[in-house]
Formats: structure tokens, C-alpha cells, sequence
């Protein structure tokens, strides 16, 4: 385990946010000077790049110019050290632990994401210190997240010839996604975790509480206040199985546990552009990853697969595809933009979908008996669970000037998603005799994922 430093919550000397990060890493580089750029500052995380301007030949990591330091405050910054906990500790633990599992050198799970066809990489923890918060990891270049490649803004200054080679690698990011998670919510990973690290299986245990404060309790007030068409005892009954699916759920995967287009770095347009043209996209150069899956504090190793990860996943592209399709009126003159960004995200869903149920291979006769059937009942919860939450947490942007109101989109999001929680029925009987009067879902994402 990466060496432990123990700082002061505030240092003296000037540096950005609450935390000194050059205090820091003169403590555990002595050797090495750093230039510190900043790449997110909000009350509850701080992220910086450290560049390392100094050469000697004893600094601490000979092979790394650029770090990655991510500062998340133990206490509200105003509150200081007696300040009420922001993230719990023992979620710090998860996620220094998480990131062990994929360590290059002995980590049981190194391998995952680095066949030829892949490229999908945990960035290494290099350094952390559990009481100030702070994780050191190696910088994975100049990667943006999967919302920044979706969003109509990011194709403003791209000049593509033919819209298939936008489809092209949009679906190639798909289907390493599929893959990398079919993988990791494989049965053969959970037991080489519980094989090879088995002294920290423990400490890798359920994110109830946090969930259910944040994603699954708040779920009433959203339906009742955006989900228009239903009355308020609908509004509860659906609220009922959201809360029953979270209290009853005993998950059998390794599992990320917050899987969103925020946590999926990928290279920016001109990059991805250029790997085209240059040589295959599954390569990258040995200072630069191909792709990156960051923020692991809610893994969990019982934790959901398909109706967990994937379920959230498709659950943010299902919402970003409704906002795109806002501006893409039919009879209207549409934005290449919004085509464009739009022609993306489809391509990303089906790249995922297609690669995860063809690795999975579930099977496709839905009974009550069935597995399948219990998988597929949650994913379905989960996902419109997800949509209703991704519909009104997400800052959607609209731009000045435009008819677009957000909150009649937050509406239609949660509207789908609501179809969503109707169609896991009330029980597993009721949802399997409705999926076979209508076996299909909402622009077909389940569908689609299960191979059904």
C-alpha cells in the first residue's frame, strides 16, 4: 500500500482551495519542484495536474512528469477539522482500495482493459494520505470525460468528411466499455479478488446508507414534482419499488458503483480523430491512455453489474440522447452539432449493449422462474430510477435565446424513466407476464443490453 502522509488541514502557504498541495508534495518528493495547474475547483473536490519542473536523479517517481492530485475535503471547508464528515472515511477506503486491484505490478485485476482490442486503463495510485484526503495518482494525459465527446459544443471546430467515421468511433467506445465491465462484473473477478486479496474483501462492503440518501430517497419528491401525468399514489407506489429493490438487493459482482459519463475519460475530438487516420484506436502511446475509468470510492465486490453499473451507465445516455433530440426538432432545420453529438451517443449505446450482452450471453427466455427475469426486473427499476435522478441533478444547458424550457425537459426525462419503473411491475410475476404481452423497452436500451 502507497505511503501515508499526514498533513495539516491548511498550510500556510499559498495554494489552490483548502489544501496545500505544494506543502504536500515537497513532503513526499523532497527532490522534485511542481508547477500546479488546476482542473476542477468546487467546495467538495479539488483536482490539480503537478508538473514536474526539476531534474534529479532521486526524485520519487523517475518515469512520471505529470501527476494527478485529487483533494476532497474530510469536513465542510467552512466547518474545518470538527466540521461534519463529507465523504465517510471508510468510502476513502474503498476507493485506495479499488484502485490496488488494478495495480500494474501486483494487482489481481492488472490485466482487465489492456487486451490489443481494449485499452481501457485505472489510473495508478501513487500516493495517498487517508486523514487529509488526498489521492496521488499518475496522469492519464489529456483525456476529457464521455459527457465532454457528447456534447454539441465539442464538435463546433471539427471538420469530418463522412459522418460514418463519427459513428464509427463512437462505437468503438462503446464496445470497449461493454467489454471492460462485462469483465469486471464477471464471476471469475470476484474470485480472484476474494483469492488474491481476500484481507481486504471486507473493507469492500455495501454503499447502502450513501445510496440511499442520495439516489434513492429523493426519488419521491422528484416523481411528485416533475412526473406530471401520474397522481400522487402512483408517485408512491412506484417510489415503493425503487426503496424494495435497493432494501432487498443482494448483488453477486464487482462492481464500480457509480458509473456515469463523468467517470469515463476518453481523448478529446482531434485526438480521436487522429487515431483514426494514424493507426488503430485500440493503441496508445506509453505516457497517453486510450481511455480511463476513474472514481471508484462506491465499488463494492457484491455489488450490481448489469442492473447496477450498466443500468446508470445507459441511464445518463438514454437522458443526454432525450436533451439532444430536444434540439433536433423533425421538419426543422437541424444543427450538424446536435446531429453530429446525437449520432455519437446512439453509436456509444449500441457499441456498449452489443459487446456486453455478446460477452455475457444472457439467456433470452424470460420466465419466472428465470434469472434473466430477476436481472431484468431490476435493471429496469434501476434505470428509470437513474433517469430520474440524472434528469434533474444534471445541469442541462440551454442556450439563450432558445424555446426549450428545462423544465419541460426534466419532465420528459422523467417521464421515461417513470415508464421505466412501471414496466418492472410490482413483483417478478407481473413484470414477466407484461414483458411477454410487450418485450421491449423505451428506445430499446434493456432490450438491446440483454440480447433479448
Amino acid at each position: 500500500m502507497a505511503m501515508q502522509i499526514s498533513l495539516p488541514y491548511r498550510s500556510r502557504v499559498a495554494s489552490p482551495g483548502p489544501f496545500n498541495f505544494h506543502h504536500y508534495l515537497s513532503a513526499i518528493d523532497p527532490y522534485s519542484q511542481y508547477h500546479i495547474h488546476i482542473l476542477k475547483n468546487s467546495p467538495a473536490k479539488y483536482v490539480v495536474r503537478a508538473v514536474r519542473v526539476s531534474k534529479d536523479d532521486r526524485c520519487r517517481w523517475p518515469d512520471k512528469t505529470k501527476l494527478i492530485l485529487e483533494f476532497a475535503p474530510p469536513h465542510e471547508p467552512a466547518a474545518g477539522p470538527g466540521g461534519p464528515l463529507l465523504i465517510p472515511q471508510d468510502m476513502r477506503m474503498v476507493e485506495i482500495l479499488a484502485h490496488s486491484l488494478f495495480d500494474p505490478h501486483a494487482g489481481p485485476l492488472r490485466h482487465i482493459g489492456l487486451e490489443e482490442d481494449q485499452r481501457i486503463e485505472v489510473p495508478r495510485l501513487l500516493n495517498h494520505c487517508l486523514e487529509s484526503g488526498v489521492l496521488v495518482t499518475e496522469d492519464p494525459g489529456p483525456l476529457v470525460t464521455l459527457w465532454d465527446i457528447l456534447t454539441p459544443s465539442s464538435f463546433q471546430d471539427l471538420v469530418v468528411s463522412q459522418l460514418n467515421t463519427l459513428r464509427l468511433i463512437g462505437g468503438d467506445i462503446g464496445s470497449k466499455l461493454g467489454s471492460f465491465f462485462a469483465e469486471l462484473h464477471s464471476a471469475h473477478t470476484r474470485e480472484l479478488i476474494e483469492c488474491h486479496e481476500s484481507d481486504i474483501v471486507p473493507e469492500l462492503k455495501s454503499a447502502y446508507v450513501p445510496v440511499l440518501e442520495t439516489k434513492v430517497l429523493p426519488v419521491l419528491a422528484r416523481l411528485k414534482k416533475y412526473g406530471t401525468d401520474i397522481s400522487s399514489e402512483t408517485a408512491q407506489e412506484l417510489f415503493r419499488r425503487v426503496l424494495r429493490a435497493h432494501s432487498s438487493y443482494r448483488g453477486s459482482s464487482f462492481s464500480h458503483g457509480n458509473c456515469h459519463p463523468g467517470a469515463i475519460l476518453v481523448q478529446n475530438w482531434p485526438g480521436l480523430l487522429d487515431s483514426v487516420r494514424s493507426k488503430p484506436l485500440a493503441e496508445s502511446t506509453d505516457e497517453h491512455m486510450y481511455m480511463a475509468i476513474i472514481d471508484w470510492k462506491f465499488a463494492q465486490l457484491k455489488g450490481r453489474g448489469v442492473d447496477g453499473d450498466m443500468a446508470q451507465l445507459l441511464a445518463s445516455l438514454h437522458c443526454q440522447q432525450i436533451y439532444l433530440n430536444a434540439f433536433n426538432p423533425g421538419g426543422a432545420r437541424p444543427d450538424a452539432r446536435v446531429q453530429e453529438a446525437l449520432l455519437v451517443t446512439q453509436a456509444v449505446v449500441w457499441g456498449i449493449c452489443q459487446s456486453y450482452s455478446s460477452a455475457v450471453q444472457f439467456d433470452p427466455n424470460v420466465h419466472e422462474s428465470s434469472r434473466t427475469a430477476d436481472l431484468l426486473r431490476s435493471t429496469l427499476i434501476q434505470h428509470g430510477r437513474e433517469m430520474i435522478n440524472q434528469a434533474v441533478e444534471r445541469d442541462w444547458f440551454i442556450p439563450a435565446g432558445s424555446d426549450i424550457k428545462k423544465t419541460d425537459l426534466i419532465k420528459k426525462m422523467v417521464s421515461i424513466g417513470i415508464k421505466y419503473l412501471q414496466k418492472g411491475g410490482k413483483h417478478r410475476s407481473s413484470m414477466v407476464r407484461d414483458w411477454s404481452k410487450d418485450p421491449i423497452d423505451e428506445d430499446a436500451f434493456i432490450t438491446t443490453l440483454f440480447g433479448l
